[in-house]
């Protein structure tokens, strides 16, 4: 496994994570509506400082170059110009939104059905009869 693989599959693992806890907190009830506030509240809010990204990447080079990519990629593919602008929080950022946008819609069924069984009620212990 590549360091790239290794950071993109760490993150997959928090993004479950955090959509577990957000599933808790939401009175949201459409697959839609969940996974775009989810998406908008915990990776298109808040702008991450430099030496956090640099953390996230563990200052290495190659892993930025591969989330570079994947991001102009992917901003190809929605149809947008070429994306032109650089730097390290730039593009981890829109990286993490875009990775996890994938993620959540492909594992959506099974995380909703994962925190379902987690959190279903318990029946009441069974009463003896007199």
């Amino acid at each position: 496994m590549t360091n790239y693989e290794a950071v993109k599959e760490m993150f997959q693992n928090s993004v479950a994570d955090y959509l577990m806890e957000f599933l808790g907190h939401t009175d949201l009830t459409d697959q839609d509506e969940i996974v775009e506030e989810f998406l908008q509240y915990q990776y298109n809010t808040d702008v991450e400082e430099e030496h956090v990204c640099q953390d996230f990447i563990a200052n290495k080079l190659t892993i930025y170059l591969e989330m570079e990519k994947y991001v102009c990629t992917e901003w190809r593919y929605m149809g947008d110009e070429e994306y032109t602008e650089r730097g390290l929080v730039k593009i981890v950022g829109l990286w993490k939104y875009y990775i996890a946008s994938d993620y959540v819609n492909e594992n959506y069924t099974e995380l909703k059905a994962h925190y379902d069984h987690e959190h279903e009620p318990e029946e009441p212990p069974l009463q003896r009869q007199q």
